[in-house]
Order: structure tokens, then C-alpha cells, then sequence
């Protein structure tokens, strides 16, 4: 039995080995670390209450069945897809537009759209 744990590296993700951050799947669909990034000089890290240096996180993902009413017990794929919008939004409203840009902003609404049509049936589903 090997007691050493294998782990996936992503790299769909990659456009510089050296420089993009390294994304480690810990567990297959429900944990993932991300690692090779320095926030030393990232603004956003002065904000309250996240006055730290890291170089690394993680993003641990809602497991099992929804538990409705209870609330989820992780990320949402739609929650972090949100998060992509919003910042894709930002920069379309400011210094950094593109069509680029614009053209993921469609894919990523219309993954969203898709998800959340995907929850409302297995809820439906679930009480029935």
C-alpha cells in the first residue's frame, strides 16, 4: 500500500510554468490549493481584516447533497464564477477593457445561467 497521497497539478490554467500560479487538486472535485503567487505587493491584501502575506490558498468546494435550509458546507461553483464576472465587470468599467474580456464575460453568464438552472431542477427534484 503506498501511504504517499498523489496529487493532480492543473494546467489548463497556464500560459508561463514560472509564473502562473500552481493549482493542486487535494481532493477530485472538492479541494483545491493554489500556490506561486506572492501578495506582498497586491494592494488588496490591506484591506481589514486581511492585513497578511500568503502565498498560497485554498478553495474547498460544497460536498455532498444540498442540504436546503442548511446552508452550504463550501465554495459554490456559481459563487466563484460570480466572482469572475464582477471582476471581469470591473475591468470592462475601468482601465483594462477588452473584447476579450467581453467575450468571457458571455461564457462565464451563460455557465452560470446553466449551473443555476441545473440547482432549481435537482431542488424540484429533491421535493418531489
Amino acid at each position: 500500500m503506498n501511504d504517499q497521497l498523489e496529487f493532480e497539478l492543473l494546467t489548463e490554467h497556464v500560459i508561463d510554468d514560472n509564473h502562473d500560479p500552481k493549482v493542486t487538486v487535494k481532493v477530485p472535485g472538492a479541494r483545491y490549493d493554489i500556490s506561486n503567487f506572492n501578495t506582498s505587493e497586491n494592494t488588496s491584501r490591506d484591506y481589514p481584516p486581511y492585513q497578511f502575506q500568503t502565498n498560497n490558498t485554498s478553495i474547498i468546494f460544497h460536498n455532498g447533497q444540498p442540504l436546503y435550509g442548511l446552508g452550504a458546507n463550501g465554495v459554490t461553483m456559481e459563487s466563484l464564477i460570480a466572482v469572475c464576472i464582477h471582476r471581469l465587470e470591473h475591468f470592462q468599467k475601468g482601465a483594462y477593457p477588452s473584447d476579450e474580456n467581453q467575450e468571457a464575460l458571455g461564457h462565464l453568464k451563460a455557465s452560470l445561467d446553466v449551473l443555476k438552472r441545473r440547482t432549481i431542477k435537482m431542488q424540484a427534484m429533491a421535493d418531489a
